[in-house]
């Protein structure tokens, strides 16, 4: 009996060895997991490109006042990231997305659209074409810009997106970006123009 009881409490020691053991491997196992990946966020690079978009909206009415001037962050729709992979992949002319159209839809921005929600059509000068814009260097070389001046030609009109296509008709293109703006009341006469940009940095 006295043996039986012997080996039993020696099986019981054993048992709890193993399991700290394990407990202990198992231990070392995630440190050195740990100081494998801080190796190897440590030596990424010390920068990261990136690129982003803002368009500059200037309204002025019909006697050339000033009515509004707003500068807004950019939104891609998953339509107009497509559009620049293909374009950098040679499928189709990078150029092309110059076109300046504006909108009365306040709806909210969402990946899925594929243009001005709302666009204006017969209320620019001439009717259903979008203003094509210019294709420049900006302030410094890593810099792209693109305006576009759209004349408004019919009254009511309040003007809260502004979407940049591929095509200067309206109903046609692919968009690259869609942004919202503060609303603003554009008289007949009025010109609106928009200056989008695109900085790597």
């Amino acid at each position: 009996m006295r043996r039986q009881g012997l080996l039993g409490l020696v099986a019981v020691a054993l048992g709890y060895l193993l399991g700290a053991l394990t407990l202990s491997l198992a231990q070392s196992v995630t440190v050195q997991d740990s100081i494998s990946i801080s190796e190897s966020v440590s030596g990424a690079p010390s920068s990261v490109t990136r690129m982003h978009g803002v368009l500059t909206l200037e309204v002025h009415g019909p006697s050339g006042e000033l009515l509004s001037e707003q500068v807004m962050p950019n939104a891609w729709p998953d339509a107009g990231e497509a559009y620049l992979v293909d374009a950098w992949r040679g499928l189709v002319p990078l150029p092309n997305a110059r076109f300046h159209g504006l909108g009365t839809s306040a709806t909210a921005f969402a990946e899925s659209q594929t243009g001005c929600l709302s666009e204006l059509g017969a209320a620019y000068t001439p009717d259903n074409v979008r203003a094509t814009g210019t294709l420049e260097v900006g302030a410094t070389p890593s810099v792209f810009g693109t305006v576009g001046v759209n004349l408004i030609d019919q009254p009511g009109i309040t003007i809260r997106e502004m979407c940049l296509m591929t095509n200067a008709n309206v109903g046609q293109g692919t968009v690259i970006a869609r942004v919202l703006l503060t609303p603003v009341a554009t008289p007949p006469g009025s010109t609106v123009t928009t200056t989008y940009t695109v900085t790597f940095e």
